[in-house]
């Protein structure tokens, strides 16, 4: 296995199909030979939203950029850059746009969660 090095402008955006105004981009993955875990950057655009959702896997969530509220099983937190989660299992969770700027925020989720082809 080869190390790899890449740049975020360069891995294509794809639109979150359940959500509004919400974009992913799979930077770490099973098709970069990781096994074990996958990192994903979120953008959510103004006024965009995730529904609430839960999984049988744990999230980490670190904020980059904008400003938003994140609610987990039923209590909102707002987040800003610098803001970090942990996500336990069966926790339902959903994001929020708020402010001016896109919400930009790096997802990391174990490998046996990674979708086939990702």
């Amino acid at each position: 296995m080869e190390p790899v090095v890449g740049r975020i402008e360069d891995v294509e955006e794809e639109v979150v199909s359940n959500a509004v105004k919400v974009y992913r981009r799979w930077l770490i993955s099973r098709v970069h030979g990781s096994e074990n875990f996958a990192i994903r950057l979120f953008r959510i655009e103004k006024g965009g939203m995730s529904p609430p959702d839960s999984h049988k896997w744990e999230h980490g969530v670190v904020i980059l950029s904008g400003s938003g509220v994140v609610t987990l099983n039923g209590r909102e937190y707002e987040v800003k850059p610098g803001t970090f989660l942990f996500i336990p299992p069966g926790t339902e969770h959903s994001f929020r746009q708020t402010g001016e700027d896109d919400l930009v925020f790096i997802c990391i989720i174990p490998g046996y969660a990674v979708p086939p082809g990702k």
